[in-house]
């Protein structure tokens, strides 16, 4: 009997399970909880299925804008310009 899905890397049959998958998104740690995830007995290859990969993608970006704005809004309080600008 065949695979459904083969392995990317060595064409082997993967397993699937749910857990968590981990990732490092430009510097910042991400956990996606109970996910979908297939691993090679072979190769130990591991693969994330991710349903909704532009709605994904779409909250990464609006964590990197938050983040990016929070770290304006840090280094301004930092330089003083709070002071300034309430005044």
């Amino acid at each position: 009997m065949g695979c459904r899905m083969t392995c990317t890397r060595c064409r082997g049959c993967p397993n699937s399970c749910r857990g968590d998958a981990e990732f490092d998104v430009g510097g910042t740690p991400v956990t996606l909880p109970g996910v979908q995830t297939r691993v090679c007995p072979s190769c130990v290859e591991r693969e994330v299925v991710v349903p909704n990969i532009d709605g994904l993608h779409r909250v990464l970006r609006d964590l990197e804008r938050q983040a990016d704005w929070s770290l304006r809004l840090d280094v301004r309080a930092q330089r003083g310009w709070w002071q300034s600008a309430a005044a």
